[in-house]
């Protein structure tokens, strides 16, 4: 074999050898990319509810002072 077959062999196996790197590299990524919109769409979830939960308490918090302030009214009423 001449020295340029060889150089062609070796640039096609390089070429393949290339090709199937980016190809894997591209199955990864798009894995990546769904466990991302996985953990994403959790952390969405997550935030909606903590974000319930906190209005939740803020209204029980304002009916708490409410009864204070009106239980302290009645006392001095008393």
């Amino acid at each position: 074999m001449s020295i340029e077959a060889w150089i062609s062999l070796i640039s096609i196996l390089m070429f393949t050898v290339w090709t199937a790197t980016l190809s894997y590299q591209n199955k990864l990524l798009k894995k990546q990319n769904e466990l991302l919109k996985d953990l994403s769409s959790e952390v969405t979830d997550s935030y909606n509810s903590l974000a319930s939960q906190n209005e939740m308490l803020r209204r029980n918090h304002d009916k708490l002072i409410k009864a204070l302030k009106k239980l302290g009214a009645d006392s001095y009423q008393q």
